[in-house]
């Protein structure tokens, strides 16, 4: 429980102009997350999104050529916000090279099966004996790369995305 705790007070930030905590987000950080919803079930406080408070339009230049072109992290679907027990192991660089071969790994017990489409087509991942699914793959002629999640063997839900870079 003192670890979940830590877990808590580390994952908020206190703004001084307004005297209110935020909390930093992280969707990768499954086991601090995991705690946050704990603790918040315990102390019966809604952990749901709220309303935004601001709206934005950024404008660039038309001589702006971009902030790099390295995501960070790949994007996530809405089913993977719902997957309590499920992790992205690699590759977490969110743009992947066409031609590349690249090691997916997935540690999950959410669902039944992970497959990933790397060249039009879903390729299924194995599952070792400590319930990661692997493979290697080579990345296709695709403009993203999905990694996908099923509960059922039949429906899959999308999980994360990747840019491809030519």
């Amino acid at each position: 429980m003192q670890k979940e705790y830590d877990f808590f007070k580390e994952a908020f930030f206190k703004v001084e102009e307004n005297g209110s905590y935020y909390l930093y987000e992280d969707l990768f950080a499954t086991q601090r997350n995991n705690a946050i919803t704990k603790i918040f079930k315990l102390l019966e406080i809604s952990s749901g999104i709220l309303d935004p408070v601001l709206d934005f339009e950024l404008n660039a230049d038309s001589s702006y050529n971009g902030f790099g072109n390295e995501m960070k992290y790949p994007s996530c679907y809405a089913s993977y916000d719902s997957a309590t027990n499920t992790r992205l192991v690699s590759p977490l660089g969110g743009i992947l090279k066409k031609g590349d071969k690249v090691r997916f790994e997935i540690s999950s017990k959410d669902f039944s099966g992970i497959a990933v489409n790397v060249s039009g087509s879903l390729t299924p991942l194995k599952k070792d004996a400590k319930g990661i699914y692997s493979a290697e793959l080579e990345i296709g002629e695709v403009e993203n790369v999905v990694v996908y999640g099923t509960k059922n063997g039949k429906n899959y839900n999308g999980l994360w995305f990747y840019g491809v870079e030519k």
